[in-house]
């Protein structure tokens, strides 16, 4: 369906990341794809925060095509996330900065015309 609503599902491990691209058909949410991928070793490092963000980017990075210009809805269940949509980049982590540039495209206004997001706190 070239229109219905589409959603990432993210989740975040100690030892892996994982998320799922859905669209919404027939009062329920249909999986489209599914994204998982092992940590290295500095990334088992990262807070809970950075590894969830580090998911966000690589699903709309590896799903780009079907996202933009489109309205998504983010699901997490990483409470602190709500609050990157909101914050400025002198609050962000060089680790946000540098290494997820989702950071930017959150907190510049200009990112709107490329993706429409929306982040909403699940807890599965």
């Amino acid at each position: 369906m070239p229109n219905a609503p589409l959603s990432i599902w993210v989740d975040a491990s100690d030892f892996a990341v994982g998320g799922a691209l859905a669209q919404y058909h027939d009062n329920v949410w249909q999986p489209l794809a599914f994204l998982s991928m092992k940590l290295s070793a500095s990334q088992k490092n990262w807070s809970t925060y950075d590894r969830e963000l580090l998911v966000i980017y690589t699903m709309v990075k590896r799903f780009r095509h079907m996202l933009e210009r489109r309205e998504f809805v983010i699901y997490t269940d990483q409470k602190s996330l709500i609050y990157a949509f909101q914050q400025k980049a002198d609050k962000c982590s060089p680790l946000q900065l540098r290494h997820i540039p989702l950071s930017l495209w959150i907190l510049s206004p200009s990112s709107l015309q490329t993706y429409n997001m929306f982040l909403e706190l699940r807890i599965w």
